[in-house]
């Protein structure tokens, strides 16, 4: 049926497209520091998903978006972009000499940018995420980890920044070795 093959499209688009992009990642600023880069990717994205949660725990009063995420409020967001900046920051400056003791930090001004369009990306990508399950009608996308609603609630914000850390690292000065 059309429905069936929309859905199979939509899965070889959302998991195999962004997943190969950001797979590209590990060969980005060269074989050597593959992890690094991944690394800046899981930090920057992972980090801002950490902050957005304390930062609305704690001060989140307004809703971001009450129909489509009741959990999401302003102050989290505020505080997700800013811990993925700081985080990118501290990553970025001092994790390159640790897998190489030539390479230096990376600019700080690029740095702070990398966090917050991959943090501000990420976010993103969980709204979009939250999208689809409520349209599917389901809290949780999978079972395997409950209370984290599911695996691709623990990847979305990954997979939807991974092309956009892809082309940072193209673009910025972040490598400089």
């Amino acid at each position: 049926s059309l429905e069936s093959l929309g859905v199979s499209w939509l899965i070889m688009g959302y998991s195999g497209f962004l997943l190969g992009i950001t797979a590209q990642l590990r060969w980005v600023a060269g074989s050597k520091a593959g992890y690094l880069v991944l690394g800046s990717l899981i930090i920057a994205a992972k980090s801002c998903d950490i902050g957005a949660y304390t930062f609305g725990r704690l001060f989140g009063k307004t809703k971001m978006t009450p129909v489509l995420s009741p959990g999401k409020t302003w102050a989290g967001a505020v505080g997700g972009i800013t811990t993925s900046i700081l985080a990118s920051w501290a990553w970025l400056t001092f994790a390159p000499p640790i897998f190489n003791k030539t390479w230096t930090p990376s600019p700080v001004w690029a740095a702070c940018l990398f966090g917050a369009i991959v943090g501000l990306t990420g976010m993103i990508g969980d709204l979009m995420e939250s999208l689809l399950k409520r349209d599917a009608g389901k809290k949780d996308s999978a079972a395997l980890f409950p209370g984290f609603g599911g695996l691709l609630d623990l990847l979305d914000s990954i997979l939807y920044a991974g092309p956009v850390a892809y082309a940072l690292w193209v673009l910025l000065p972040l490598k400089t070795w």
